[in-house]
């Protein structure tokens, strides 16, 4: 990994390609791009024949369709090039691909991971299929698949959390405070617990972070926006500890000015408007540009927001940044 690294930059300056040029270039996210040429993300092979093709040479040879192998070790490598694509995807695209399509990879992923006997993977794309239903509105699939996690015997603790903040985030979409606030009072309460040899390498992620943006989220779909700002400041607070890249920081003052605006904090809400050209000049991610533009137009129509605020609310629907995703 340090090797291709050291070698894709060299190539991207003998091009004349800076590291954010590059990044619009080949349609990747710059933190993603900065990651893979520091040598602390592994590349995956979609980005090295895009970086192949941009520099018109190759950088190390891209990936080789090899031959399925049958049986177990042929499913397994099968699901793990579907999984690896797909999350790939999400890392150029964010939500912009094709919502459909990349279930349908999950979904598969899903059945060969069962197939394979390869429980880490499985509660995995579980895990991101309850995201995607929540995403999408599939309030009842999401909370199906929270369920059947929770039913597991022995499920590790951290994979058992995470299902409880999925299931909390259902709750609340259904409008059920009571059941969504118990759901993540047990996440709160089995956080506090040392991450367990049996959880998988993929739950190092989550952390008082996590907890702590999913339960601001999910006081907003109630509709408590004074009770989930301290929650949702304390997620972007942890962001810019936890996440290097930016996107966290970008995720949360987005859901930051959601909260002030229906809280109706207008001084808030303006100090944070003024935070957005530098956060989308650093960070790369349709999704939250898509949220964002979705806050503003709440600004811009609430007949009780001031004129000035509605001003630069227009000013900021007007950036280069976000008139281009």
């Amino acid at each position: 990994m340090s090797d291709f690294a050291e070698l894709a930059r060299r190539a991207l300056r003998d091009s004349g390609y800076s590291l954010r040029a590059a990044a619009r270039a080949l349609n990747y996210d710059p933190a993603y791009v900065s990651r893979v040429l520091s040598g602390k993300q592994r590349p995956s092979p979609q980005f090295v024949e895009a970086l192949n093709a941009l520099v018109g040479r190759p950088v190390l040879p891209g990936p080789r369709e090899a031959p399925a192998e049958p049986g177990v070790d042929g499913d397994l490598a099968h699901m793990r090039a579907t999984v690896a694509y797909v999350l790939d995807h999400d890392n150029r695209h964010g939500a912009t691909g094709r919502r459909d399509a990349a279930r349908a990879a999950f979904l598969e992923a899903h059945m060969l991971a069962c197939h394979a006997g390869d429980r880490p993977q499985e509660w995995f794309v579980l895990d991101m299929l309850a995201m995607h239903a929540l995403e999408d509105g599939r309030t009842g699939e999401a909370l199906v698949i929270a369920d059947e996690l929770l039913s597991r015997l022995r499920l590790p603790p951290r994979v058992a959390l995470m299902a409880r903040v999925r299931k909390a985030r259902a709750l609340a979409a259904t409008g059920d405070r009571c059941r969504c606030m118990a759901e993540l009072g047990a996440a709160w309460a089995a956080l506090s617990e040392s991450v367990g040899p049996r959880d998988p390498s993929w739950t190092w992620w989550i952390n008082e972070l996590e907890i702590a943006g999913h339960e601001g989220e999910a006081l907003l779909t109630l509709g408590d926006a004074p009770a989930a700002v301290p929650r949702l400041r304390r997620a972007h607070e942890l962001s810019q500890a936890f996440r290097a890249d930016g996107r966290g920081t970008l995720y949360y003052t987005v859901s930051l000015l959601t909260a002030y605006a229906r809280a109706g904090d207008w001084a808030e809400c303006e100090a944070t408007l003024l935070a957005f050209p530098g956060l989308l000049d650093a960070v790369g991610s349709g999704r939250n540009r898509r949220r964002l533009r979705t806050t503003l137009r709440e600004i811009v129509r609430d007949p009780h927001a001031p004129t000035g605020l509605t001003g630069l609310t227009r000013d900021v629907a007007r950036l280069p940044q976000l008139a281009a995703s």
